[in-house]
């Protein structure tokens, strides 16, 4: 159902609701096991996207294999990416290394430096970008609030503290 969501959305602007519903639907159903045979499809890797040609009016690709390279450093400098690392990626993209333009790309929107055993498998499957972004930012935000409850104890200590010496303060008196 989500999917079914989320893909009509995409469409809207190309493909009315009826024509989604009669040419879509069911392929997309079907790749989810829920038509036809029933299957769990494999989804395609990077290699199979980057040999892939799309049709005309289609927009499914590896984009560092399919935008041009004004395309490319325009979509890269939105994601607000840094002027050395876009150079990198279009040479990269030029000399046909589009699974290490993805992992350069991939370090240059993840902070410039995340850990070596998320990159390395990143570049090969979809499915890998998006597991190792989300390992990236559990591990970001877990950091983040330890660093938060850390500063939270240190305030409550050093509260605490006060409210000591003020007891003491007023014993004496």
């Amino acid at each position: 159902k989500e999917s079914i969501d989320f893909w009509r959305k995409a469409f809207a602007r190309k493909v009315d609701a009826d024509k989604f519903q009669k040419s879509y639907s069911y392929n997309i159903r079907h790749s989810y096991g829920q038509e036809g045979k029933r299957a769990d499809y494999t989804p395609y890797t990077c290699m199979k996207i980057i040999r892939a040609t799309p049709g005309n009016g289609e927009y499914h690709s590896c984009p560092f294999k399919q935008f041009d390279e004004s395309h490319l450093r325009a979509t890269l400098r939105k994601k607000k990416i840094s002027g050395n690392s876009i150079e990198e990626i279009i040479k990269l993209t030029k000399g046909f290394h589009f699974g290490i333009a993805c992992q350069k790309y991939f370090v240059a929107s993840h902070g410039g430096n995340p850990h070596e055993d998320l990159v390395s498998n990143v570049g090969t499957h979809p499915n890998q970008y998006f597991d190792q972004s989300w390992k990236y930012y559990k591990e970001k935000a877990d950091k983040e609030a330890e660093t938060k409850a850390k500063k939270e104890m240190k305030r409550v200590e050093k509260k605490n503290a006060n409210i000591k010496d003020e007891m003491k303060t007023e014993q004496v008196v």
